[in-house]
């Protein structure tokens, strides 16, 4: 959008310094087109170098959740090597927990 807003503004100065002179000469045309030119380099540039940290967060996000499958995938694999269902899993992870009272609160133990 900078390169086009620039394009723009570069043609818009081009047209006044014509419309200010009443004639229509390279040298007056120059000064308009330059700026359209500069513009679109500037936002280019600018256009370029987010394209590129967008691109590294998309691949940094897509490994994040390669990473995610794979664990899940993993967890799934043990439950089922171990024939552990949601509601055994609840049962055993219950029972194996003690309370012990102390002075405020009840802390869990494994």
């Amino acid at each position: 959008m900078l390169g086009f807003m620039g394009t723009v503004i570069g043609m818009i100065f081009a047209f006044d310094t014509i419309e200010a002179a009443g004639d229509i000469s390279p040298s007056i045309v120059a000064g308009g087109i330059k700026i359209a030119l500069l513009t679109t380099v500037a936002g280019l540039i600018v256009a370029i170098i987010l394209q590129l940290f967008y691109n590294y967060l998309v691949a940094k996000i897509d490994s994040l959740v390669n990473d995610m499958e794979d664990a899940s995938i993993s967890l799934v694999d043990v439950l089922v090597k171990h024939k552990v269902t949601g509601k055994q899993f609840l049962s055993f992870s219950l029972y194996k927990i003690k309370f012990l009272p102390t002075k405020d609160r009840y802390h869990g133990q494994l």
